[in-house]
């Protein structure tokens, strides 16, 4: 199901951002070639698990994605954020904390 999400930006990061592109082209990109990275991650997480337990592999990253479960994702970014070791409210690419 399509969803629609809403940003904002400071004053700053809109002047920034139209320095180099239109605001809403840039966010898209990389939006999207991260969605596209998560959903090969996911699938390899698919794959291992499918090899591990004997079940049969998904047959695509999308089918991998629908295969996949809440509780496998949560492991998984909480695997992420202990190996990064990133405090709580804290965006694990800047170090900084993160903008409400």
């Amino acid at each position: 199901m399509p969803a629609t999400y809403t940003i904002t930006l400071t004053d700053e990061e809109e002047r920034l951002f139209r320095l180099y592109n239109d605001p809403q082209h840039w966010i898209e990109t990389v939006f999207y070639h991260r969605a596209n990275e998560a959903m090969k991650e996911l699938y390899k997480l698919e794959i291992d698990k499918a090899k591990a337990g004997g079940a049969s592999i998904p047959a695509s990253v999308e089918d991998g994605v629908i295969a996949s479960d809440e509780e496998s994702m949560a492991a998984r970014t909480q695997a992420m954020e202990d190996k990064l070791n990133v405090p709580e409210g804290i965006d694990p690419l800047t170090g900084e904390p993160f903008r409400t």
